[in-house]
């Protein structure tokens, strides 16, 4: 989150910083779809989330990537202790989107 919070502090959109994030931090992991993107994904969803600005396509990518973790396919990747700080960060977003069921119609 530390991050988006420098992007913020550099008077960027709460979009800017997600995608500055991404983008300047984790580029190359973006793009090849593993636990790196998986949990950059959900950082940004969460920092989209403590702003009340959450975009339509990080809805979306966001909500895809859960559903396919939640195969539980990918659960020995982490420790433990992790997985229930995820699946913690994976509630507050269901909970969220579940509130704005538009963030997902398209």
């Amino acid at each position: 989150m530390q991050s988006f919070e420098q992007f913020l502090e550099a008077k960027c959109t709460i979009r800017q910083c997600v995608n500055g994030h991404y983008y300047h931090g984790y580029d190359t992991s973006m793009d090849e779809n593993g636990m790196d993107k998986f949990i950059a994904m959900l950082a940004g969803m969460l920092f989209m989330i403590s702003h009340d600005d959450v975009e339509v396509d990080q809805a979306y990518g966001t909500n895809w990537d859960i559903k396919d973790f939640e195969t539980g396919e990918y659960d020995d990747l982490f420790e433990a202790d992790d997985l229930v700080h995820i699946r913690n960060d994976i509630q507050i977003i269901k909970s969220y989107l579940a509130l704005h069921p538009e963030l997902l119609k398209n």
